[in-house]
């Protein structure tokens, strides 16, 4: 028998809705947001009884204003690629990034403000985005990343480590290994990095944590992709990693980020050589699908 709104809401004593409360409102204390440190202090205890249709503000004030909306300046040149050809061709670059050629800072600008279009789990909007083109950092960062490289390569689940039989699916995952290999030894020379990062640790939200990292990551992590998607569309070649994370408070020393903010993953970002890019080998269909049930 299905089960109404009532017999589904999740119950929560008052302490935790108190403590989610206010890291909702900490993620959004951030000038664009509208909200202040003294509007999370004023926020009254808990949330409300009568469920979402309530407020934990007063109702002339549950809200700070929505921000006007506003078409993307596009102006930098694109690549003429139809939807399907920019879906299905926007690779991980890593051997065909132009290292001595810099990406100029109102490109960046544009596709991060793409990124901002990006679905976003109840308008939360709770992005960051650190860039970082210093290269001193740039050369701190990626000591790290080797350090997490050198792990990384004795993982069973590195791209040449796992066991498949089939001699073509080996060729290919030793590609994707000496393509990896070619970004960590040339980290440091990617003319872009970028952090997308989270304004709250999922770990301290005492709810399921699937239902909690699935709504704060696919709001980052689909702005990500945005980005990647509006960065081919102007020529540029980008790669997602996630091998610092294992020393993310080193990194977030580095680029002085705190520890309460997550780092999500890091983009690299650069001038791909040429725009020939095609459609990856992926497994059949039939595989990955099930209709209506497992």
């Amino acid at each position: 028998m299905a089960l109404g709104l009532e017999e589904r809401r999740v119950r929560l004593d008052e302490a935790t809705r108190d403590r989610l409360v206010r890291l909702f409102l900490a993620a959004l204390a951030e000038p664009e947001h509208g909200l202040s440190k003294d509007q999370i202090e004023a926020a009254p205890r808990g949330l409300p009884a009568g469920g979402p249709s309530e407020s934990i503000w007063p109702r002339a004030e549950r809200s700070p204003p929505a921000p006007e909306s506003r078409e993307v300046d596009v102006s930098t040149t694109q690549i003429p690629l139809t939807p399907d050809e920019l879906l299905t061709t926007t690779r991980a670059v890593r051997r065909r990034i132009d290292l001595d050629r810099p990406v100029d800072r109102e490109v960046v600008e544009e596709v991060l403000e793409i990124a901002l279009q990006a679905p976003t789990a109840s308008n939360m909007q709770p992005w960051s985005f650190v860039v970082v083109t210093e290269p001193d950092k740039k050369a701190a960062i990626a000591e790290w990343y080797r350090k997490s490289w050198a792990a990384y390569e004795e993982m069973p689940f590195a791209a040449a480590n796992l066991p498949y039989d089939d001699p073509a699916r080996k060729a290919l995952q030793q590609r994707v290994m000496d393509s990896a290999t070619y970004l960590a030894e040339h980290f440091e020379r990617m003319p872009v990095f970028v952090i997308p990062c989270l304004g709250m640790r999922p770990e301290a939200i005492d709810l399921p944590a699937s239902f909690v990292q699935a709504t704060l990551y696919s709001s980052v992590i689909q702005a990500a992709w945005s980005l990647q998607l509006a960065a081919r569309a102007r020529g540029l070649g980008s790669c997602w990693t996630t091998l610092h994370l294992l020393y993310e408070r080193e990194i977030g020393e580095i680029l002085g980020i705190p520890y309460e903010v997550v780092q999500t993953g890091l983009l690299t970002l650069g001038h791909a050589k040429g725009t020939d890019f095609r459609p990856g080998p992926r497994e059949p269909l039939e595989t990955k699908v099930h209709w209506e049930a497992w």
